[in-house]
């Protein structure tokens, strides 16, 4: 009898933490920020805060799109639309919209900035977002004649 109440009672632990773990939510960070090559703003382009796994970062990405100033505002993936990056390290990804528009009825265009920014394990952007006030990221990439 004791046994069975053993049992009775782990069973009921592992189902409480299992949905306490999937009920709860990540810590988010607010993160606005702007971009630009070569100190010149780029506007269209989708950026994209990866948390990063190779630091214990999980979770879903967050992204935003620069307007014609380069500056942005992220979103958490997640469906809420609520703003925010989850907290920790993150990698940096960038998609050029103009050039992923493009070639539709005229000649494609191509990626303004280096194809290394678009692939996640290679991006050389990468960052802390830390819990507490909203933050803000400038990110400057080297001009292609640098």
């Amino acid at each position: 009898m004791l046994k069975q109440g053993k049992i009775t009672f782990w069973v009921v632990g592992l189902l409480a933490l299992t949905f306490v773990g999937c009920n709860s939510r990540r810590e988010l960070a607010e993160v606005e920020g702007t971009l630009s090559m070569g100190g010149e703003p780029l506007g269209d382009v989708k950026v994209t805060f990866v948390p990063d796994p190779e630091f214990g970062n999980m979770g879903r990405k967050a992204s935003g799109i620069t307007d014609a100033s380069g500056k942005f505002f992220l979103i958490y993936e997640d469906g809420s639309e609520a703003p925010g990056v989850p907290v920790g390290a993150v990698r940096v990804i960038l998609k050029d919209m103009i050039a992923a528009e493009s070639g539709r009825d005229e000649e494609p265009i191509p990626s303004r900035f280096h194809l290394d920014y678009t692939k996640l394990a290679v991006t050389p952007l990468k960052y802390e977002v830390s819990s507490g006030t909203r933050q803000a990221f400038a990110i400057d990439l080297p001009s292609e004649s640098e």
